[in-house]
């Protein structure tokens, strides 16, 4: 369930990489990680749309650097006694946050990121297995009712 966010991010990407061939959305593909995602999707990065090589590059370099962390936590984490109370586990919420905190650019997408934010903990607290799942899919909902009313109120979205 955790990785079906791939799902959403393959059809956003859709517009992108339909007229690419096939050999190039399957490398692209294999390399889809969050944080390519959010490099290619960020308006500074619009270049992706006109170069393949771009996101290749940046999938590439997430995909060796992955693989030599996680070989070097293989090697590193076995000879380190009392890892966990490192609270090294943080890590991954720290990239999460990262990731997302630069997208909140418009009130719907602050509403969405809220909302899955606090559902998350809510779920966590009552530990819930699909409870990211959902929170995910409350989160685009809050986002998507807030765009539209907004846009039928005919406001702007900030």
């Amino acid at each position: 369930m955790i990785t079906s966010r791939h799902i959403l991010y393959s059809l956003s990407l859709r517009p992108s990489l339909h007229t690419f061939p096939t050999r190039w959305r399957i490398a692209l593909g294999f390399l889809l990680t969050d944080e390519m995602f959010t490099i290619v999707m960020a308006d500074k990065f619009k270049s992706f749309k006109a170069d393949p090589w771009f996101a290749l590059g940046v999938g590439g370099c997430f995909y060796i650097a992955w693989n030599l962390a996680t070989t070097l936590g293989i090697v590193l984490g076995t000879s380190m006694p009392q890892l966990h109370s490192l609270g090294l586990d943080f890590a991954i919420v720290a990239t999460f946050i990262a990731l997302i905190v630069p997208s909140i650019k418009t009130f719907p997408i602050l509403v969405c990121v809220a909302v899955a934010a606090y559902s998350a903990v809510v779920f966590a607290l009552f530990q819930w297995q699909v409870g990211l799942f959902l929170s995910s899919v409350l989160g685009m909902l809050a986002g998507y009712i807030t765009e539209v009313s907004y846009k039928n109120k005919g406001r702007e979205v900030l």
